[in-house]
């Protein structure tokens, strides 16, 4: 059973907007525009993350 909210929860879990897209019976476009904030979100913490990740590395040689 599909809950309100579990869109956004999921979209800010990291789901991939393809599989969101496809629970909602939206495309890819549509979720997209709806949830941009979001994706933009997840997208800083994600180069975040790499960043950290490559440092690490470098910090090790």
């Amino acid at each position: 059973m599909w809950e309100p909210g579990m869109d956004t929860m999921m979209i800010n879990s990291g789901v991939n907007v393809v599989i969101v897209s496809k629970r909602l019976g939206d495309t890819i476009k549509t979720v997209s525009g709806t949830y941009l904030h979001s994706i933009e979100k997840l997208e800083k913490e994600s180069v975040a993350q790499l960043e950290g990740f490559l440092d690490n590395i470098r910090d090790v040689k």
